[in-house]
């Protein structure tokens, strides 16, 4: 059986009343008129392809309409899963084989495209849940060495003070002798402490300071890794839209062939 898909319509608009066929001559699956009850010009029927040299003769009465049927149109059903109405009365050009084979081989390539979205977002979502482990980590690493420099710079200046006061000579006058005080040994212990304490400090400042451009760093990588886990989003669902308006009987397949080689060609291009 191929389905049979439209609309009818008049100067009035959407048609109501019943659709009369008959086949000439009568073949096989079709031995007798048929009739269909059609509501507000919307037309879903299944009807018997005709064979070589036959067609159905196809009549109309409105509703209400009293008298016979008058067959002004003929219709030479195809061999297909599903034709359209416009293609049948000549309005359009109707789909051959090849075509509903393409169209069908077009929503495969978009299913296999969409899964493979949605599998790239999903592992994605994965290496951002990863990545935002890694930045907590990171963040808390970083608030723990903030800490610990300020206290390391209050030691730092503490022990400045200390070494200004060790190194600072007591002058004494007195019946203009100068007497010198010289630095003693635990002074000079004490200055060395004090130098040897710096150098660690600088030290530990040069790997606070790389620990906090990790955690820039990891913070930047989050971010672009997150607009990318809403573009594939959104690829996904284009890619879903246009797999539902493949199965729509009334898109012509070339220009959805069309729309599929201008966004891969995006794709492609990045």
């Amino acid at each position: 059986m191929t389905r049979v898909v439209g609309n009818l319509f008049d100067a009035d608009g959407p048609l109501d009343g019943r659709l009369y066929l008959k086949p000439s001559p009568p073949f096989l699956g079709a031995h007798k008129n048929i009739s269909f009850r059609i509501e507000d010009g919307n037309v879903d029927i299944n009807l018997p392809p005709c064979p070589k040299g036959t067609v159905w003769f196809v009549g109309w009465k409105n509703k209400f309409e009293t008298g016979g049927v008058e067959y002004y149109e003929r219709w030479l059903v195809p061999n297909v899963d599903e034709v359209d109405l416009d293609a049948l009365r000549g309005f359009s050009r109707p789909q051959d084989r090849r075509t509903n084979r393409m169209a069908k081989l077009d929503t495969t390539v978009w299913k296999a495209e969409a899964d493979e979205a949605r599998e790239k977002a999903e592992k994605l979502e994965k290496d951002n849940a990863r990545l935002m482990h890694r930045l907590s980590a990171a963040e808390a690493r970083a608030a723990a060495a903030n800490g610990k420099l300020a206290s390391t710079t209050s030691e730092v200046t503490r022990l400045k003070q200390r070494l200004q006061d060790a190194a600072e000579p007591v002058v004494n006058v007195e019946e203009k002798i100068i007497e010198r005080q010289v630095m003693p040994s635990e002074a000079k212990q004490a200055l060395a402490e004090v130098k040897q304490e710096l150098v660690l400090l600088h030290r530990e400042n040069e790997k606070l300071k790389e620990q906090i451009e990790e955690s820039v760093e990891l913070s930047t990588h989050f971010s672009n890794l997150h607009a990318e886990i809403d573009r594939l989003r959104n690829e996904n669902q284009r890619l879903l839209n246009r797999i539902e308006e493949l199965k729509q009987p009334r898109r012509s397949v070339s220009s959805l062939r069309q729309e599929m080689i201008a966004n891969l060609d995006k794709l492609i291009d990045g």
